[in-house]
């Protein structure tokens, strides 16, 4: 799979006299590459076994596999994400966190992601020119306990507004700071989907 990169404009720009010309400059044009890949596992039985079983063979394997899918793309996704060369860690809460740019976090994280940290992280990539997920929103994916502490500051500001108290009445996280906080959740048939 292959998709355009364009390049910042060559050069900087200058100062112009009146009777200058306008300078120009060009952008380069590169290929950004992803390989697809499929993984799969698999739990042979006969139809005869289903039959014949007190339990739903059927069911029991398809739970199986359905845990053995969340498991793997946790553990891919894991893998991945901490590939960055940028990774912060909550030493403070009430204070922002150290980062650390050489893919190895040195600090001990003693702090629950909260709206100070929310805020250091939303800074730190606009000072760092690092693209938003959506128009201006950046994306924050994360497993529900992660969320807590901050779930819990953000109802304690909404709970006094309409739309607030409705979020929290559906559970719903929503955006805080120009971020949209999302939870990664598996279904039964181990399919992985975002809920915010």
């Amino acid at each position: 799979m292959t998709w355009n990169v364009y390049s910042k404009l060559d050069g900087t720009a200058t100062t112009l006299a009146e009777t200058t010309a306008m300078p120009e400059t060009n952008f380069r044009v590169t290929q950004g590459t992803a390989t697809v890949l499929e993984w799969g596992r698999a739990v042979p039985f006969t139809s005869i076994v289903d039959y014949f079983a007190k339990h739903s063979v059927n069911e029991v394997t398809r739970n199986a596999l359905a845990r053995d899918c969340r498991e793997t793309l946790d553990r891919a996704a894991f893998a991945e994400f901490n590939k960055t060369a940028l990774h912060y860690v909550g030493t403070a809460t009430a204070a922002a966190g150290v980062l650390t740019t050489n893919g190895t976090a040195t600090a001990t994280n003693s702090s629950a992601l909260n709206k100070f940290h929310v805020r250091a992280l939303v800074d730190t990539m606009k000072e760092r020119n690092i693209p938003a997920f959506s128009g201006d929103d950046y994306l924050a994916i994360a497993r529900p306990t992660t969320y807590r502490t901050l779930r819990n500051e953000l109802e304690t500001v909404s709970q006094y507004v309409e739309s607030g108290y409705g979020k929290i009445l559906r559970g719903e996280i929503g955006r805080f700071e120009g971020v949209r906080l999302n939870v990664l959740v598996a279904n039964d048939n181990g399919i992985v989907a975002l809920a915010a």
